[in-house]
């Protein structure tokens, strides 16, 4: 049975696949809940 409440285990796969540069920082109890912020690479 899945647990609920994870809604995107790979985050890196889907930002690398759309060509995104992205900044991760832990912001919940527990480190549970992470701020993503993302943008298009530049070449």
């Amino acid at each position: 049975m899945e647990k609920s409440g994870d809604i995107i285990r790979n985050m890196d796969l889907l930002f690398n696949a759309h060509n995104l540069e992205y900044t991760d920082k832990k912001i919940g109890a527990f480190d549970r809940v992470h701020l993503y912020i993302a943008k298009i690479k530049t070449k």
